[in-house]
């Protein structure tokens, strides 16, 4: 047997032995699914709700009139501030969920390596202890790859002007990207 058939067989005895490895992507998906539940809940009784009466009005075959446009307006744009930071608070909320859920998860893995088993208990432990090392890291990458689509943006525009310097600036992005 090749090294990588031991490494396969290896990880999926491990996995079959410790099922509980992974629960903690199915409480990511759980605690997903219901944060966006709430979320959506709330915009929909918060933003949406006061302006139907008004959408209604407008009806199917009609456009709407400017004076519907800007009382719907009126009574959104004061909500765009909670609106943003509701959703900067979420994108946050995320991606720590994320970092302690892998930190958990790998520590876990760590764990049933090492000794055999491994319980819900490690996941716990090691998300505690390695999450902001992990959401750290995902932050630089996200910040990384944000940074070479940023470069890639000149590199099409001077490529579709025919500049000299558009495909350096397309592999410099894709650099940065990588």
């Amino acid at each position: 047997m090749s090294g990588l058939e031991v490494i396969l067989r290896d990880g999926f005895d491990t996995l079959r032995r410790n099922l509980n490895l992974i629960i903690p992507f199915i409480l990511q998906q759980v605690i997903t699914w219901i944060t966006v539940a709430i979320v959506f809940l709330a915009l929909y009784f918060t933003v949406l709700a006061p302006i139907i009466p008004y959408l209604e009005r407008v009806g199917v075959d009609s456009s709407p009139s400017p004076e519907v446009l800007l009382k719907v307006w009126m009574m959104i744009a004061p909500s765009l501030p909670l609106l943003i930071t509701a959703f900067i608070l979420l994108l946050l909320f995320f991606a720590l969920l994320d970092a302690f859920i892998w930190a958990g998860a790998i520590g876990m893995a760590r764990r049933a390596i090492e000794t055999g088993q491994s319980t819900l208990g490690d996941m716990i432990k090691y998300g505690k202890k390695k999450f902001l090392s992990v959401f750290v890291s995902n932050l630089i990458i996200t910040v990384l790859s944000m940074l070479g689509f940023s470069a890639l943006i000149p590199g099409i525009i001077a490529l579709s002007s025919s500049r000299s310097i558009g495909p350096l600036l397309l592999l410099l992005g894709v650099l940065i990207m990588v």
